[in-house]
C-alpha cells in the first residue's frame, strides 16, 4: 500500500540526532495532524515516529533526558506494532505527565518491540505543550520499504 502526500501541506522537517539517517515531515490532515517518516531501518522509522510525535507536542530542545523508561509491546503486524508503540508512549505522556526526547527500539522477530525512552516530567515553567494527542489512528497508517528505505505515515487525532 502506498500513500502520497500530494494533498497534504508540509510545514516543517525535523531531523534526529543522526542527520541523514532519519527524517520526518509533519502535515495537516482534515482536523487531525500527521507525520511521514523514513529511515534506513524499521527500528529507525519507529524511533523517528516517536520523535516526530513528541515534536508535535512540544519544543523538544526544552526536554532533557533525565529518566529512562522501558517499553515492551506486541503487535500482530508491523502497522499494529507501530500503532501500539506510539499509543503506549502517548498513554505514558498523558498519565505520568512526562515528555520523551530519546528513543531506542529493537524489533524482535516474534512481533515484539523492546524499547527504552528518555525524558523527564513536564515542567510547566520550561515545557509549553502546543497540542495534545487524543489518539494514534489506523486511518491511512502505512509502513513500507521503498528503494532500500523504510517509510511510515501516521495520523493523530488531536
Amino acid at each position: 500500500m502506498r500513500h502520497t502526500a500530494s494533498a497534504a501541506t508540509f510545514f516543517s522537517v525535523v531531523h534526529s540526532e543522526r542527520p541523514g539517517t532519519r527524517s520526518s515531515r509533519e502535515f495537516d490532515h482534515t482536523g487531525d495532524l500527521g507525520i511521514d517518516v523514513e529511515g534506513e531501518s524499521i527500528a529507525a522509522v519507529f524511533e523517528e515516529a516517536a520523535l516526530g510525535m513528541f515534536g508535535l507536542l512540544t519544543d523538544l530542545s526544552t526536554v532533557s533526558n533525565r529518566n529512562e523508561y522501558h517499553v515492551s509491546i506486541n503487535g500482530a503486524d508491523v502497522v499494529e506494532l507501530l500503532l501500539n508503540w506510539l499509543s503506549e508512549l502517548n498513554f505514558m505522556h498523558l498519565t505520568e505527565r512526562v515528555l520523551f526526547c530519546t528513543f531506542n527500539v529493537r524489533i524482535l522477530d516474534d512481533g515484539r518491540l523492546e524499547g527504552s525512552v528518555g525524558g523527564e516530567s513536564i515542567d510547566p515553567m520550561r515545557h509549553k505543550i502546543s497540542t495534545e494527542i487524543k489518539a494514534v489512528t489506523y486511518h491511512e497508517m502505512a509502513v513500507e520499504k521503498r528503494n532500500d528505505r523504510w517509510h511510515a505515515r501516521i495520523i493523530f487525532d488531536i
